[in-house]
């Protein structure tokens, strides 16, 4: 078994590629967003420590994720602080599923923040999807959920697109057409 990492910045397409993935070639994608998002519902311990550390941000039971935003975007130097709450279970989480999955011939990890949390070790390949800055922009405007101030946070919180295309054994521009996109996707797995 591969296990592949498939990283990128915000914005930047990796969502797509992940589905390419998932659709044409069949193969577990573990998607650590997602996992962040079961986590917030389901891990009592981590939602302990998270509502004491940040105080009012869980409700029902579980995190409200758009509060816990707020409460990062006045203090954001305590992102590191949350960053440590979550890696440890979410870390898990991630083995757990390349064990899970231990007989397929790629696992792929899904995981924005791959290299800024190191957990590219895990990978035996890496590829990072990328598009223009421009392209970025237009996407970031769509989202509308995202104001200024948040894609600012997320922008600044993450390694910049280009180090990440340095650091990778795989690139996948995206931007231009879905069809250029998975043709691209397509030539990697070729050579995986």
């Amino acid at each position: 078994m591969k296990v592949i990492g498939l990283t990128g910045s915000i914005a930047m397409g990796k969502s797509t590629v992940s589905k390419m993935i998932r659709r044409q070639y069949q193969l577990p994608v573990w998607d650590a967003d997602l996992e962040v998002h079961n986590l917030y519902r389901e891990d009592k311990c981590l939602i302990e420590k998270i509502a004491s550390a940040f105080p009012g941000v869980v409700e029902d039971e579980a995190v409200n994720r758009r509060k816990l935003m707020e409460a990062l975007l006045l203090t954001p130097e305590r992102l590191s602080e949350l960053n440590d709450i979550v890696h440890g279970p979410l870390g898990h989480r991630g083995q757990d599923f390349i064990k899970r999955w231990r007989r397929a011939r790629f696992v792929i990890l899904d995981v924005p923040l791959l290299y800024e949390i190191g957990w590219d070790i895990w990978c035996d390949k890496v590829i990072v999807v990328a598009a223009p800055t421009f392209i970025q922009a237009q996407r970031l405007i769509k989202r509308s959920q995202l104001n200024q101030k948040r894609m600012q946070f997320f922008i600044r919180n993450q390694m910049s697109s280009e180090e990440k295309q340095q650091l990778a054994d795989h690139v996948i521009l995206s931007g231009l057409s879905k069809n250029y996109t998975f043709a691209q996707l397509k030539q990697v797995f070729s050579g995986l």
